[in-house]
């Protein structure tokens, strides 16, 4: 006797890709009791059904609701995250007064990581001098960076922020501006009166403050969908496979689109770094003092704060593209990087670091926003996590600028290089809406999988 029971599977497919459960009550099979007739019209009407499920399919997105298939599927289109969340466990509630607290604790996390981070140029000058090693194994120490404490209070602020998410981030990330512009001369005091050693030590306490600081990066309250409370019993090993794929989220690597954000953040990093680190460097071997050649740092980090501000604001009007504000301030950085060896007179170098501040603030302001309108509020830890991952990886380049001054015997290759680097990663960002069509139209025609997302 087979078995009478619906077809459940079925109908819990149809009803979780948001179809109407029609066509699939009546697809039973009676191995008793059933006529040719009744067989035959059950095969037609399964037929039609996945007829129909394959043009709605191939309509949508490969699956999404009528609303989602007028702008692509959710996987392979920017999400307008100034819009409030449709998604079931994205119910959280945000922009209240106490969630300021948040860009606080992010504000002073920045202000000590970017801070210390920003302002290595100003140390590297001193390890040369002291050390007199190679610029390239010198400029190892700037390459060694850990990114979790910034990742979190990036992430953080992103999950207590809908309406004014571009200005709480703004908000959040001028706190490195400041540190850069405030720790520039202080590193600098610091290694005058207590030697660079004990100003390392100093600097030390100050990263170690972060813990404390990080008590009030509190969780966001999510609305928890009923249905979802019930969960299977795992055994051992399916919990932990469970745990890994939660954790790494390897799915996104699957992305064409968040592959090549991940690879542009590489360069940007590379192209970020670089200037902070050789600029005082270079100012010195022009003859310009010390205290000068920090100041330039300086520089950068005053109009990176006032970007960083201004841009928050600006970011959150639906008329502004966020994403094409991103990649044309990253190319504007690499022309202002590419022609920085050109410049010989203070003035005129202060005048470029003034434009690469702007634009460099612009892109820190607006990175993880992107990245959220990308992939989603549900991916963006685990996608900006990937992102510093690239950064970390892009910091480790930064010792070959190091060895191209020891080969050609100055910066000057080092910043035609990484500005061009800058150049091209800006423009391959704004081609992101056709790398991501590219996909999914590749991914339609040369797949099966039919990727689903439950409706409202």
């Amino acid at each position: 006797m087979v078995d009478t029971s619906p077809n459940t599977t079925g109908l819990n497919t149809a009803e979780h890709d948001g179809y109407p459960n029609e066509g699939f009550e009546n697809d039973t099979i009676d191995g008793d009791s059933h006529d040719d007739n009744s067989d035959s019209d059950a095969k037609e009407r399964s037929s039609k059904r996945f007829e129909e499920l394959s043009e709605r399919g191939a309509g949508k997105g490969n699956g999404y609701s009528d609303k989602q298939s007028m702008s692509g599927s959710s996987a392979w289109r920017f999400i307008d995250s100034r819009q409030p969340s449709t998604e079931e466990n994205c119910g959280v509630q945000t922009d209240r007064c106490i969630d300021w607290l948040v860009v606080l604790a992010s504000f002073f996390i920045h202000f000590i990581v970017g801070g210390i981070l920003y302002t290595f140029g100003v140390l590297y000058i001193t390890l040369l001098n002291e050390f007199e090693e190679t610029k390239s194994e010198t400029s190892w120490v700037g390459s060694i960076q850990v990114a979790m404490t910034w990742g979190m209070g990036i992430v953080s602020v992103q999950g207590h922020f809908e309406k004014r998410k571009s200005l709480a981030m703004g908000v959040a990330v001028c706190g490195s501006g400041v540190g850069t512009f405030a720790m520039a001369p202080c590193i600098e005091f610091l290694i005058k009166t207590i030697s660079w050693r004990y100003t390392c030590l100093v600097l030390a306490g100050l990263s170690l403050s972060g813990v404390g600081i990080s008590i009030l990066l509190f969780p966001s309250e999510l609305k928890i969908n009923e249905g979802s409370k019930t969960e299977p019993t795992l055994s051992c090993s399916n919990k932990t496979r469970k745990c890994f794929k939660n954790m790494f989220h390897i799915s996104l690597l699957r992305r064409a689109d968040v592959v090549v954000w991940l690879v542009c953040h590489l360069i940007i990093q590379v192209g970020l770094v670089v200037p902070h680190t050789y600029i005082p460097d270079i100012a010195v071997g022009m003859g310009i003092e010390v205290n000068n050649a920090a100041f330039l740092v300086s520089i950068v980090g005053i109009t990176s704060t006032v970007s960083r501000v201004v841009m928050g604001v600006i970011a959150d009007f639906r008329c502004v593209n966020r994403r094409y504000m991103l990649g044309t301030n990253v190319m504007i950085a690499g022309v202002m990087v590419a022609i920085l060896p050109f410049m010989k007179e203070y003035g005129v170098i202060a005048t470029v670091c003034t434009f690469y501040g702007l634009s460099f603030g612009i892109i820190i302001s607006l990175t993880a926003v992107v990245l959220r309108d990308l992939v989603g509020i549900e991916e963006l830890g685990p996608s900006f996590g990937l992102t510093m991952l690239a950064k970390g990886l892009g910091s480790l380049l930064l010792s070959a600028g190091g060895s191209l001054y020891d080969l050609f015997g100055s910066y000057d290759v080092t910043f035609y290089i990484t500005g061009s680097l800058l150049f091209v990663a800006g423009g391959i960002l704004l081609l992101l809406p056709w790398i991501r069509e590219l996909q999914g139209r590749c991914c339609y025609h040369g797949s099966a999988n039919i990727t689903t997302e439950t409706g409202p």
